[in-house]
């Protein structure tokens, strides 16, 4: 075999290596994310509403949230809360039937009533 052949070869190889996601990319792995909507008021406070995303994890899932607004929530569903002006720091845990504990968080900037240009 030729030197140009064992270098096609050796860079197929590698091409083929990257072309398959190592593990720790694999879609089982578990996943949280956490979003938030701001909603349309045209008064203060500002208030948001928030969900989350969670695959990969053994139900049932235990939901705890932080809100940063000096509240909690147990569940999946959270009420749609008022903040005072300023920034606040949203917390989620989620842990699930074995024990695994996943956490997202995610800033929020309560600072003016209304959405958009409004």
């Amino acid at each position: 075999m030729n030197k140009i052949a064992r270098t096609l070869i050796l860079i197929a190889g590698m091409a083929a290596a990257f072309a398959t996601p190592p593990a720790a990319w694999s879609e089982d792995m578990p996943y949280l994310n956490v979003f938030t909507e701001r909603l349309c008021t045209l008064r203060p406070p500002p208030v948001f509403a928030f969900r989350a995303e969670a695959t990969g994890l053994t139900p049932p899932l235990k939901f705890h949230w932080d809100l940063g607004n000096e509240q909690v929530w147990e569940g999946q569903h959270v009420p749609e809360q008022a903040y005072d002006f300023g920034r606040y720091n949203v917390i989620l845990s989620v842990t699930d039937a074995t024990g695994r504990t996943r956490r997202a968080s995610l800033t929020i900037d309560a600072s003016a009533p209304g959405c958009g240009g409004i």
